[in-house]
């Protein structure tokens, strides 16, 4: 039997109302901020993310109430532009700017993007550079 109206916004303040740090949590936030009355540009600038993430979160929860606001499951199948980023990113970050022609002293996300894009003709997200650097345990 599906949740009524009234239960999916209890069981979304109950969320919200958690504590500790959970992804779930910080999205029911969002979406109660927003149900509440604050524009997305409001609830984007109280909780630091982008209006297309408070967006996100807001029909995923009119869709599948708050089940939809917890983590999905992720292919384990790399994309290619991930594979690329995996096998490109050690040599890069170890070699430093100066070896690619940067005129910096040290990396930064935007200049790596900007390299990657010169190099392969795609650009990757400044979030997928930084997951990528994360899960290979590389510090610029």
């Amino acid at each position: 039997m599906p949740q009524s109206a009234g239960d999916n916004l209890q069981a979304l303040r109950d969320l919200a109302a958690s504590r500790g740090p959970s992804l779930a949590v910080w999205r029911a936030r969002i979406v109660l901020a927003h149900l509440e009355g604050q524009t997305y540009r409001e609830v984007s600038e109280r909780f630091g993310c982008s209006q297309a993430t408070v967006a996100k979160w807001v029909r995923r929860h009119r869709e599948e109430g708050v089940g939809g606001l917890e983590d999905r499951e992720r292919s384990t199948t790399l994309g290619p532009r991930q594979r690329m980023l995996q096998d490109w990113l050690p040599e890069v970050v170890r070699r430093g700017p100066s070896a690619y022609g940067v005129d910096r002293s040290r990396w930064t996300l935007k200049a790596l993007q900007s390299l990657f894009e010169r190099h392969f003709g795609d650009r990757p997200a400044l979030e997928t550079i930084r997951r990528e650097l994360r899960d290979l345990d590389l510090r610029l």
